[in-house]
């Protein structure tokens, strides 16, 4: 997400929200719950003074920002979700928690998991492999583990959508196979004000693939809120 929040500050104050266990961040209580993450969310915007943001999200933070808007406590302005959902059906569930126990596995190499993220075209991009790789050396296995059981639970319902009527971009690549896009447009369907993009040959890693079309797309409807 840094490459969207980097490319924006010319022109927006950003801030870069580190999730529990990530990047140094301290690890979440035991057993980790999605409330508790919405809340420690929460207090890091207000207590940076963020009272009404522009929500961007990638994947579980698009899911994320979609609840963090329900719940009230943020004003939220507007909210982008890029590769997001705002629930998940009961297979990619049993998928998730599948995923879980792959990467308690200490045998298992989480350089396998690059294809889910990348395209076939992105896979041929080294820069791209070793940056999706980086994402599994910034959190422990313990606590990504439990992140996926915890986003299992929670995805089971979605927001209200009907209830959030500030606009939402929905951006995706068509190529995404981690999070497909029939949810992206499932989330344009039900939400009142917001609309889709679908970006054709790019995966699920879609700042990756498509970096400047990305921060453009954000900067456009940024723009359009002014």
């Amino acid at each position: 997400m840094w490459h969207v929040g980097n490319g924006l500050l010319a022109e927006a104050f950003v801030t870069n929200v580190h999730l529990p266990g990530y990047d140094g961040s301290p690890s979440p209580q035991r057993p980790y719950r999605e409330s508790d993450t919405l809340e420690a969310l929460e207090e890091t915007l207000l207590g940076a003074g963020v009272v009404e943001p522009v929500l961007v999200g990638y994947s579980f933070g698009a899911f994320r920002a979609l609840h963090l808007a329900q719940r009230g406590r943020l004003k939220v302005k507007a909210l982008v979700s890029l590769a997001g959902f705002f629930e998940l059906p009961e297979a990619h569930r049993k998928a998730l928690v599948g995923s879980a126990q792959s990467v308690r596995d200490r045998s298992v190499d989480l350089s396998t998991f690059a294809p889910h993220f990348l395209s076939p075209t992105g896979m041929k991009n080294p820069e791209s492999v070793a940056e999706v790789q980086t994402w599994f050396s910034v959190v422990s296995r313990d606590d990504l583990a439990e992140e996926l059981e915890a986003a299992a639970v929670a995805a089971q319902t979605g927001a209200d959508m009907a209830s959030l009527g500030f606009p939402i971009l929905a951006r995706v690549g068509d190529g995404d196979v981690a999070v497909p896009k029939a949810y992206s447009e499932s989330l344009v369907a039900k939400a009142p004000n917001a609309r889709l993009e679908v970006v054709e040959g790019v995966g699920h890693a879609i700042m990756l693939e498509d970096r400047d079309g990305t921060v453009n797309a954000v900067r456009a409807f940024l723009s359009q809120l002014q």
